[in-house]
């Protein structure tokens, strides 16, 4: 989990930041919530064989208190990798 989103506000954006790629080339990433992990970022939005910054723009609004969660698929025999990643809410 990385953060639970309060009932009613808006999810803004999604940051993630491959500082490191990742050398399995089955690697994935995508965040969301438990019952649709796509619904913020999907693994389409992002690469994380290449460092670089993806952004999503989801404008997503949770009617209940919902914890998002990052999905990470590190992929097969996987040796290098690194990012760190962010979300932000409506305050």
């Amino acid at each position: 989990m990385i953060v639970t989103v309060p009932a009613g506000k808006l999810v803004l954006e999604t940051h993630l930041i491959i500082e490191t790629p990742f050398d399995a080339l089955d690697a994935s990433i995508s965040m969301g919530d438990a019952g649709n992990p796509l619904s913020l970022m999907t693994p389409a939005q992002n690469n994380p064989r290449e460092a670089g910054y993806y952004r999503t723009r989801p404008s997503v609004k949770y009617p209940v208190d919902t914890e998002l969660s990052l999905f990470f698929t590190p992929g097969t025999d996987p040796q290098a990798g690194a990012g760190r990643f962010f979300i932000i809410v409506e305050g």
